[in-house]
């Protein structure tokens, strides 16, 4: 939803309390130009940004900071399970990204997860190569398909973690199209989340992943936003 004021305030709240439905809104007049703007051309009175998101929260509407946000956020409706939790589990075979990734998830005021010992000591003795079994969890720039397949099948199964964020970046030169099929034997266990920065090929194989509903993001920041909105709604 596009909006700019609300004329009958208790009714809009009233309605978003009963929806069971998620309401995402972005506000138009933010600005006290924007404000001047939407009086002009709607007659609205656009009102205090903070106290919309105020009104919103309480209601449980999904306020979005930008257009590209709106969409992110649907993204995330559409494509991914409920969550059972909010516990974030890293998986990277680049370490940089990784870190910043993690940097993002604590920012963002979200709770890294904790893996199980068990999975722990499983990947420690049939993965010897994974560098770092941790948060983040690092496969190194020599991670092959089945690696990343080890890794992502014990944290779909490891009950401390609820929601994966998995960076793979296709430049590393022992995966390749294969490891879409390997993530998606695993779509709708939990919710996964893919990051993914490149060219040309990553925006191939990017599109694929979106194309059996595995939603991709190409920085953290914006996958993280969005994915710290989506869990705040349930």
């Amino acid at each position: 939803m596009y909006l700019e004021g609300i004329q009958n305030g208790k009714r809009f709240l009233d309605l978003a309390k009963k929806s069971k439905k998620p309401i995402i809104v972005i506000k138009g007049g933010k600005s006290e130009k924007g404000a001047h703007a939407a009086l002009s051309h709607t007659g609205s009175l656009a009102g205090s940004y903070e106290i919309y998101k105020g009104a919103f929260a309480q209601a449980g509407v999904i306020v979005a900071e930008s257009l590209e946000e709106v969409f992110n956020i649907a993204k995330l409706f559409i494509t991914l399970p409920k969550p059972k939790g909010k516990k974030v589990q890293i998986i990277t075979n680049g370490g940089g990204y990784g870190i910043l990734t993690v940097d993002e998830v604590e920012k963002q005021g979200l709770p890294l997860a904790e893996m199980s010992a068990k999975t722990k000591l499983f990947l420690k003795h049939h993965v010897p190569k994974i560098v770092i079994i941790a948060n983040p969890m690092d496969l190194v720039g020599d991670a092959t398909n089945e690696r990343y397949g080890l890794a992502l099948k014990m944290c779909v199964d490891d009950k401390n973690i609820d929601l994966i964020l998995l960076i793979i970046l296709h430049q590393t030169p022992l995966i390749d199209e294969k490891i879409i099929d390997i993530v998606a034997v695993h779509k709708g266990k939990k919710p996964i989340i893919v990051l993914s920065a490149g060219g040309k090929q990553t925006k191939i194989l990017s599109r694929r992943f979106e194309s059996l509903n595995i939603p991709v993001f190409a920085f953290p920041q914006e996958a993280v936003t969005s994915l710290k909105k989506y869990i705040e709604y349930f």
